[in-house]
């Protein structure tokens, strides 16, 4: 379970418990497991079990606390974790569980008071103490989340979610390179094959890949992390934006493949607004390059009606004018040697190039200064 490998520790104690169905010492493991594993089903059955037969036991309001949490129902986990801890001040994983309830809805004041109850409780434990860090780092207290983190190496540096974590604090401080070292180690002692639970731990390592520069790194570390979620918005936004700033607004089949991506990813999210504004400026892109070179058409408006053209007589003997050739000028605009050897200028009025108009090799580039730091 340390070691993040919650499919084998579930399989594992569901076989001792089979054995020994009276067996109460596992069971917060147990629990824990089957939150990890969202089996939402088996903690509903589990805790109307432990209440018909132990009801006066902490375990069993854990238990519904437990169920509770994976439901996301964390008013109702907080209620229950509360009954824990007043049946067994002393139990650890309902003070855990707690925090853990409290930090689901940002309130962190109580998240942290419910952990270091734990950790006074249970010195020997890494968890609580990670997870100070972590609200210290989501409430951006880097400095003291630093401290937290190194206190929990110190107990345990074997759990892959506290490397990530650490990766996380390195990258918000612009330390991109210490950040791939420990989101690598934390890939490195994540269980194999790697479950969904693990995708916003690949994501990390590709962003700080694509952050360093190293394009063709994080695209593969990005297609890894839809390998194991394919249904991630986020990152096939992120796939598309790199992609996007790989080409330099210059290279056709990475533009094309951004261009795939952002659709994508709207496909699955239709409100994402920062694939919407980067897929406009992608076909803008796309734009720029693909229309072949072409010349300006240059037009004659000057006209003499009655000066030099040809007249004929009405019914009265007045003249009356006859639009002019174009080999001769007048109405219709004398058109240049280089007119038809190309499209006609885009944007571009018969009057415009007279007055300046604008520049028709410009092109548009997108702001490589537009990051992108949203997970998920």
């Amino acid at each position: 379970y340390q070691h993040g490998e919650s499919a084998a520790c579930y399989v594992e104690l569901r076989r001792q418990f089979e054995l020994e169905p009276a067996r109460l010492t596992g069971f917060p493991l147990y629990l824990s497991t089957l939150v990890e594993l969202g089996k939402k089903n088996d903690l509903y059955l589990l805790a109307h079990s432990l209440v018909a037969e132990y009801p006066d036991k902490a375990v069993t309001w854990f238990a519904i606390g437990c169920y509770y949490m994976t439901t996301r129902q964390y008013d109702s986990a907080r209620k229950y974790f509360s009954k824990a801890t007043s049946i067994d001040a002393s139990f650890v994983q309902a003070w855990i569980g707690f925090g853990h309830a409290f930090a689901a809805q940002d309130e962190s004041d109580q998240a942290m008071a419910a952990y270091r109850t734990a950790t006074r409780l249970f010195t020997g434990s890494h968890v609580p103490v990670m997870s100070i860090g972590m609200e210290y780092q989501r409430t951006n207290n880097s400095s003291l989340a630093f401290q937290f983190f190194l206190k929990a190496f110190e107990i345990c540096d074997t759990d892959p979610l506290l490397h990530n974590e650490y990766g996380v604090l390195l990258y918000r401080q612009g330390d991109y390179e210490n950040a791939v070292l420990s989101f690598q180690q934390a890939l490195d002692l994540a269980p194999r094959p790697m479950s969904s639970r693990w995708e916003s731990l690949i994501v990390n390592m590709a962003q700080a890949l694509r952050k360093l520069g190293r394009y063709d790194e994080a695209i593969a570390t990005f297609e890894e992390a839809l390998s194991v979620a394919p249904k991630v918005a986020s990152t096939y936004a992120s796939l598309a934006f790199t992609y996007h700033i790989k080409s330099r607004c210059t290279e056709p089949v990475a533009l094309g493949l951004a261009i795939e991506y952002y659709h994508k990813a709207l496909a699955l999210r239709s409100s994402d607004t920062f694939s919407q504004t980067h897929l406009e400026l992608a076909l803008i892109d796309q734009s720029a390059i693909s229309i072949p070179k072409h010349n300006a058409v240059e037009w004659n408006t000057t006209f003499d009606a009655f000066g030099g053209g040809n007249t004929t007589l009405d019914a009265f003997g007045g003249g009356v004018a006859q639009p002019e050739s174009p080999e001769t000028g007048g109405l219709f605009p004398s058109l240049s040697p280089r007119s038809f050897q190309s499209t006609p200028t885009f944007g571009q009025t018969p009057f415009s190039a007279a007055r300046g108009g604008f520049d028709t090799n410009e092109s548009v580039d997108m702001d490589e200064s537009v990051d992108m730091e949203q997970t998920p």
